[in-house]
């Protein structure tokens, strides 16, 4: 085991894998991390062991190279070189990933009829991460999330309470798509009475995901629907992680991250929005019936092949 020691936060690595072993806030005595990680990115929900290439602390930066190598059968496969960042602030972690499509090194069990390795294809639709195993709070951990865009009820939530109470209510997708409606993007775990925290959230993410929520915390499942190529490089939007003591801090840093506010103006408070969509309506004749009686005082019509930018970002879309 590998100890990394940086403003007070000590980051424990598999000497082996790379894999991270521990992270603890020495001052406040938080240990954020269980025993037991095997991986901590997941290619299209596959965990793979990796191998350590080489580490190194340069400033607050602790950089490390992993190879994650699979097969399909015979002697074709794969091997992905991930280079990763992990920025050390105060009580506050940057998890960044870069990940490139190497040449195969692989040592098969199955040679086949090939005198070396053959790259097969592989099409990436998500890559999952930091799948952590997050310590929290026990039994004692209550969770916050909020989920205020418009719509049906799915759409629409504000919970705060036990853990094993909220985790089951997020089984829907537009409670966990991103970019959707996530008032702020993640969640925030803490201890009532002794008011210790932890805050997970990705922030301008520039590929849709899906928050994962689990029993032992949360992480990103970026969405790609791509082929990945040999040589090619794909970028994995940072995620952060936060703690501390004391929930007015806690709350503080949630507001920081609404990006803005606009007050509408003054006819915004006296218009009447309508989404009219077929197939409610299969014809013209309903919408102007609603129209004759009060209430609406136009339709706007727009034309636009499905899916929308937010219909895309989940797996149930029509057309990733």
């Amino acid at each position: 085991m590998m100890e990394i020691k940086k403003r007070g936060i000590k980051v424990s690595l598999d000497e082996k894998t790379g894999n991270l072993i521990k992270i603890e806030d020495e001052e406040l005595g938080f240990k954020l991390l269980k025993p037991g990680q095997k991986s901590e990115i997941h290619f299209n929900g596959k965990e793979l062991s990796p191998e350590l290439e080489n580490y190194e602390l340069i400033g607050d930066n602790l950089l490390s190279s992993q190879e994650y190598s699979d097969y399909i059968c015979y002697s074709a496969g794969y091997t992905f070189k991930v280079n990763r960042s992990i920025q050390l602030k105060e009580r506050k972690i940057i998890f960044s990933y870069q990940i490139h499509r190497e040449k195969s090194s692989h040592l098969y069990p199955v040679p086949g009829p090939n005198s070396g390795p053959v790259e097969a294809p592989f099409w990436l639709e998500h890559i999952d991460t930091p799948v952590l195993n997050w310590r929290l709070f026990g039994r004692e951990t209550y969770m916050m999330v909020a989920h205020l865009g418009n719509g049906p009820s799915e759409h629409i939530d504000f919970d705060e309470g036990p853990l094993e109470k909220i985790v089951p209510k997020l089984w829907h997708p537009f409670r966990k798509q991103g970019l959707g409606v996530q008032t702020f993007p993640g969640a925030l775990y803490y201890h009532p009475k002794k008011q210790d925290w932890l805050l997970i959230y990705c922030r301008r993410p520039w590929v849709g995901y899906q928050a994962e929520y689990t029993s032992s915390g949360m992480h990103y499942q970026f969405l790609y629907f791509t082929h990945f190529l040999p040589g090619q490089v794909i970028n994995v939007p940072s995620v952060i992680i936060e703690w501390g003591r004391g929930l007015d801090n806690a709350y503080r840093r949630i507001a920081d991250l609404f990006q803005y506010y606009e007050e509408p103006p003054e006819w915004w408070y006296h218009t009447t929005w309508v989404h009219i969509e077929f197939p409610h309506f299969r014809d013209f004749i309903a919408p102007l019936e609603i129209l004759s009686q009060g209430g609406i005082n136009g339709i706007w019509i727009t034309g636009h092949s499905r899916p929308q930018g937010y219909y895309g970002t989940t797996p149930e879309s029509y057309q990733p």
